[in-house]
């Protein structure tokens, strides 16, 4: 409705008031020309701005887009850190920032090359890491225990 209601005023403007400005600069210009010009130049722009804009090519500034690293990547390596950090002295807190993200990792893992589940991979995955993935988190495993676990899931 906007739109219908800016294509009317800016023809009917472009009517009365073309043809007199046209004269000031020197040119004749009749009525239905100048409205016609207008009513193009409104219609053309209101449907450019209901198009969706291309992505930024540029420099994303922080904090606007937060991606995940690949644990793969060195990047990746720092956000292991900064969770193992996070969760160093909290069940709960390591529950949601380490458990919550290998629980998936190793799940993958095992149904691609062992064509298991979690439930029923106990013998390989180790009694320690069955339970630290399929239970809830009531003790942070120390340092050593989860360089043993860790160590497991990339044996898998």
């Amino acid at each position: 409705m906007r739109a219908v209601l800016l294509l009317t005023a800016g023809g009917v403007t472009a009517w009365l008031g073309g043809p007199p400005l046209a004269a000031l600069i020197g040119f004749r210009l009749p009525a239905w020309h100048a409205a016609l010009l207008v009513v193009a130049a409104l219609a053309v722009t209101l449907l450019t701005r209901g198009l969706p804009r291309p992505p930024e090519t540029g420099p994303v500034p922080a904090g606007r887009v937060r991606r995940e690293p690949s644990p793969r990547t060195p990047g990746g390596v720092s956000t292991w850190e900064r969770r193992l950090r996070a969760g160093a002295k909290d069940a709960a807190r390591f529950e949601l920032t380490v458990r919550d993200h290998l629980r998936p990792l190793v799940e993958s893992r095992l149904r691609r090359h062992r064509e298991l589940t979690l439930e029923h991979a106990r013998d390989v995955l180790g009694t320690e890491l069955h339970t630290l993935l399929t239970r809830p988190v009531t003790a942070v495993p120390d340092e050593a225990a989860l360089a043993r676990m860790i160590t497991r899931i990339e044996e898998i």
